[in-house]
């Protein structure tokens, strides 16, 4: 007989499957806390900055509806101005940076310069007055360098003033400046004026400044020395020196910064045309016509800051010169429109930044570098030529025949 098997379950069958183990009890401690949502970030300093520059410029734009000629587009260099004073008190993750603040009041800095140049205080001359100081970037770039070797924040600091420091100089020192203090407010009364030079038959050569600021300016031939009319806000300019055989004048509207409450600001001035003129014509925030195709020239320079203008010459040789002519136009944020006459030898020059430069009619084009050239058909450098030197800024140029 067979054994009795000892395991139970059917003859031919496995062992039976082990008892499952209970799992092991969780070590003591408090329970774990629900995994929370991160926390949204803080909106409130955005808000905040966006709700200032709305009620600036919702204040402005307001201030231009109801005072006629106070053009808003004037003060766009508050917006740098602006973005300069975020900058000086701006916290970064390690408190407050002194770099970043001496940073912020370099851009303040260069925004007070553009909206003292947009009112017309100072001329945009002031641009390539700094340009002389271009050493001091040197140093400025060696001090911050070495600030930042040896890890001394003063030094990087001490780097941006300096460059305040060749901001200043350039601007109070180097440009002349429109009166101490720079700016005179005035509450935009008008006022006529009416000047006159009598014609003095032994003056054969003159030199003559026109400035203007604010308003319209034009300028033409005439049969006095010189004749100035017009309206402004300030106290007008007219001074006029004479020897035995020339003379010296400067006319101007006056300097400030004019906030109009009525009436329009504009100046019209006549030259003698039987003299010889070297002429200069400096406008700020203004539209001028220059209308100098009577008028003998033996030089011409044009400083033109947020204008529009348009400048009309006459024959290169009508004052006896054989040779180039030169006319010298540096413009701002500005368009103008240079005429010259068909058939007269012309070369312009021209080294511009965002400005598109337009020459219509015949012109053979040679650029020279960076420098584009182009000169009037038929060009001959032998006798008397316009000899144009353009440099622009942000506007455009054109250049056509009549």
């Amino acid at each position: 007989m067979s054994e009795p098997n000892d395991v139970t379950g059917m003859p031919g069958e496995g062992p039976p499957p082990a008892a499952p183990v209970p799992p092991a009890a969780a070590p003591p401690g408090p329970p774990l806390a629900p995994e929370q949502p991160e926390a949204p970030r803080p909106r409130g300093h955005a808000a905040v900055n966006w709700g200032v520059a709305l009620i600036v410029i919702g204040g402005l734009l307001l201030v231009n509806q109801f005072v006629p000629g106070f053009g808003v587009w004037r003060f766009w260099p508050l917006i740098i101005v602006a973005l300069g004073v975020r900058q000086l008190f701006r916290r970064t993750a390690r408190g407050w940076d002194a770099k970043e603040a001496a940073d912020g009041l370099v851009t303040i800095g260069f925004g007070l310069v553009l909206q003292a140049q947009m009112l017309g205080v100072i001329g945009w001359n002031v641009w390539l007055n700094l340009l002389r100081l271009w050493p001091l970037l040197l140093v400025v770039i060696g001090v911050d360098l070495i600030g930042k070797g040896i890890r001394a924040t003063w030094l990087r600091v001490l780097s941006s003033l300096l460059v305040l420091a060749g901001l200043a100089y350039g601007v109070l020192v180097l440009t002349p400046t429109t009166g101490w203090p720079p700016m005179l407010w005035t509450g935009g009364e008008v006022e006529s004026f009416d000047f006159e030079a009598e014609h003095e038959a032994g003056i054969r050569s003159g030199e003559a400044t026109i400035e203007a600021g604010v308003g319209t300016l034009d300028v033409l031939a005439g049969d006095e020395l010189v004749t100035a009319r017009g309206r402004s806000p300030f106290a007008p300019e007219f001074d006029v020196r004479t020897t035995d055989s020339s003379a010296e004048v400067r006319v101007g509207t006056g300097s400030g910064v004019w906030i109009p409450s009525g009436g329009d600001a504009g100046l019209e001035v006549a030259l003698d045309r039987d003299v010889e003129w070297d002429l200069t014509i400096e406008t700020g925030v203004s539209s001028y016509d220059a209308d100098l195709r009577d008028l003998a020239l033996t030089g011409l320079s044009v400083q033109a800051g947020v204008s529009r203008g348009i400048v009309t010459l006459g024959e290169a040789g009508a004052a006896g010169l054989r040779t180039g002519v030169p006319a010298k136009i540096e413009i701002g944020v500005s368009s103008i429109t240079i005429k010259v006459p068909e058939g007269e030898s012309v070369r312009v020059s021209a080294s511009t930044g965002l400005t598109d430069v337009s020459m219509r009619g015949g012109w053979d084009r040679s650029d020279d570098g960076d420098t584009r050239v182009w000169e009037s058909d038929g060009f001959s450098g032998r006798g008397a030529y316009w000899d144009i030197a353009l440099t622009a800024g942000i506007g455009s140029v054109t250049v056509e025949y009549y």
